[in-house]
């Protein structure tokens, strides 16, 4: 390989890099500006206790929201369950005697 083909490769991969830097910067300053304006993200940031209470309380979070999503999951269940009893038909009085 001779150093004109090196050189090219080099400016090749930096080119590669600008291009990939233009595509996602926007999103990730998007993102960096909703993590920033998260009053949870703030405190956490800002809090003052040892490592282990922080990996604690992440724990406490991701246990909060899985009771969250199996709450509404069940919710969700209960109003189809609920919707399939209004849909079904009701039994005439001769078919409730027999």
């Amino acid at each position: 390989m001779t150093l004109a083909e090196i050189v090219n490769d080099v400016k090749a991969h930096f080119e590669h890099g600008r291009d990939l830097l233009e595509s996602h910067l926007p999103g990730l300053m998007e993102l960096a500006g909703k993590i920033e304006a998260d009053p949870l993200v703030q405190a956490a940031i800002g809090l003052a206790v040892p490592d282990s209470t922080r990996v604690m309380l992440a724990e406490l979070l991701k246990s909060v929201e899985a009771e969250t999503k199996q709450v509404a999951a069940q919710a969700v269940a209960d109003e189809q369950q609920r919707a399939a009893a209004e849909a079904a038909p009701v039994p005439d009085s001769a078919e409730v005697a027999a």
